[in-house]
């Protein structure tokens, strides 16, 4: 009975904002992996490793 009385339509006005903050999230995320991680690690493989697991990690703490 729940479901029948959820309005979609009243949850569509927050998903553009949602959305808008998910992507600067994502963005800030890669520019601070990239920035910081990836060129104090010195921009070698075990780097880029390194910089992805904080993207994986700062990603799920976000979601």
């Amino acid at each position: 009975m729940a479901l029948m009385r959820l309005q979609l339509w009243q949850l569509f006005d927050l998903a553009f904002p949602f959305i808008i903050m998910l992507i600067a999230q994502v963005l800030l995320v890669g520019l601070f992996a990239y920035s910081v991680t990836y060129r104090v690690m010195g921009k070698n493989y075990e780097a880029a490793v390194f910089s992805s697991a904080i993207i994986t990690l700062f990603i799920n703490l976000i979601l």
